[in-house]
C-alpha cells in the first residue's frame, strides 16, 4: 500500500523534508505552487517560450491536433514539426495545414520532420497508437486495451529522446494516459539514470472528460458546474466527477455526472465513429496551449511514482494546484483511483 504523504492533493511540507526534498511553496496566496525537486525548477527556468512543437503520429488524434494547432496559431508556438512512419501522409499535412489562412493573423508554420530531427524540439507529442479497438467490438475499456502495445511505443521512444540528448516536455496523448505517463517518465529515469525530471512528462486526456461531464451537466441544467465542478483522474474507468466542490456537493448527483461520462465515448461508437474529434481538440489542442501560456487547463501532474490528472497552471513558482475544502468522499476517491492505476500499472510486463 503507498504511503500517505500527501496532504489535499500536493505533497506536504513535512513530507517533502523526510525525503530529503527542498520544499518550494508559494505561501502569500490561496492557492499552493510547488517543485517536485530543485532540478525541475532548474529545467523549468529554462523553458520558455515560444516553443517549437513536434507531433508524433498523424491518425485521427495526431492529425486533428494538428489542424487544430495550425488553425489556432498562438503565440506561444513557434513551429508545428510532423513526422509519422507514412511518408505520404506527412507530405499530405505539410502541404494541406500551410494552407490554412486567415486574413489579417500570423499563422504558425507546418513543417516535415525528419528521422534525425525528431527529437530537436520543445515540446514532443506523443499521440502513436496501437490496438485501437474497432467500432463494434466488444471492449468495454478501450483505454486499457491499448496499454500493453503503446506502453511498448512509449519506451522505445523516449528512450530514444533521452539518447539523443532531448531536453524538451514530452506529452503524452494516447491512451492509457496517466500510465503511460509513468512508462515514459520511468523509461528516461532509466535511461537519463536520474537526469529526467518527472515535471518534463504531462499527460493530456483529462480536459475531453472534463467537457463530456460539463455537457451532460448542462443537458442536466446544472448551471452551477461551470464554475464549482470538477474531474480528476484519468481518462476511463477510474475517473472521478465531483458535481460541486462546495455545499452544493451532491455523492448520487456525482456518481450519475461520471457513469455518464465515461460512457461518452462509447455513446459515438454507438453511432458507427470513433470518438476522437473532442480529445483532440479539448484533451490536447486546448490544454497544451493553455500550458504554454501558464493557463489554467487538465493535464497529469506527478503524484509520487504515478501521475494524476487535475485542474493546474504553470507559474514561476511551480506547478500550482487548487486548493479545495476538505471533502472526506473526495480523498476516498482519489486515493482509490491512486491505489488502481498502481494496480493497472503492476499488470504491465517488461518489455
Amino acid at each position: 500500500m503507498r504511503e500517505k504523504t500527501y496532504d489535499g492533493l500536493i505533497m506536504t511540507e513535512k513530507a517533502y523534508r523526510e525525503a530529503g526534498v527542498e520544499p518550494i511553496f508559494d505561501r502569500r496566496g490561496q492557492k499552493k505552487a510547488y517543485f517536485d525537486s530543485l532540478a525541475s525548477k532548474e529545467w523549468f527556468d529554462g523553458f520558455k517560450a515560444p516553443f517549437r512543437v513536434t507531433v508524433l503520429g498523424l491518425g485521427d488524434v495526431g492529425g486533428t491536433l494538428a489542424i487544430a494547432l495550425r488553425t489556432i496559431s498562438p503565440d506561444v508556438i513557434s513551429e508545428i514539426g510532423i513526422y509519422d512512419l507514412d511518408d505520404n501522409r506527412i507530405k499530405r499535412y505539410e502541404f494541406e495545414l500551410n494552407q490554412i489562412y486567415d486574413l489579417g493573423r500570423k499563422m504558425v508554420p507546418v513543417v516535415k520532420v525528419a528521422d534525425s530531427d525528431l527529437f530537436n524540439t520543445d515540446i514532443f507529442i506523443f499521440t502513436a497508437s496501437k490496438a485501437v479497438p474497432e467500432v463494434g467490438s466488444a471492449v468495454s475499456d478501450v483505454r486499457m486495451a491499448q496499454f500493453e502495445a503503446n506502453a511498448g511505443i512509449v519506451r522505445s521512444v523516449m528512450t530514444k529522446a533521452v539518447k539523443s540528448g532531448f531536453k524538451g516536455l514530452f506529452c503524452v496523448v494516447s491512451d492509457p494516459v496517466d500510465l503511460l505517463c509513468q512508462v515514459a517518465k520511468e523509461t528516461a529515469v532509466a535511461v537519463s539514470e536520474g537526469a529526467f525530471c518527472p515535471i518534463q512528462v504531462k499527460g493530456f486526456g483529462l480536459g475531453v472528460m472534463y467537457a463530456r461531464a460539463r455537457y451532460y451537466a448542462d443537458k442536466e441544467q446544472l448551471n452551477y458546474f461551470e464554475e464549482k465542478g470538477r474531474v480528476f483522474g484519468p481518462h476511463g474507468k477510474d475517473l472521478i466527477v465531483v458535481n460541486a466542490l462546495d455545499h452544493d456537493f451532491n455523492e448520487a448527483t456525482s456518481l450519475r455526472l461520471r457513469e455518464k461520462t465515461i460512457r461518452a465515448n462509447l455513446a459515438v461508437r454507438d453511432t458507427g465513429y470513433k470518438p476522437y474529434i473532442a480529445p483532440a481538440i479539448s484533451s490536447a489542442a486546448f490544454s497544451i496551449i493553455s500550458l504554454l501560456e501558464g493557463r489554467w487547463h487538465h493535464s497529469t501532474i506527478p503524484f509520487g511514482s504515478q501521475y494524476l490528472g487535475i485542474k493546474n497552471r504553470w507559474t514561476k513558482r511551480g506547478v500550482e494546484i487548487e486548493e479545495h475544502e476538505d471533502n472526506p468522499m473526495l480523498r476516498t476517491w482519489i486515493e482509490n483511483t491512486l491505489l488502481q492505476l498502481e494496480n493497472d500499472y503492476d499488470t504491465l510486463p517488461d518489455l
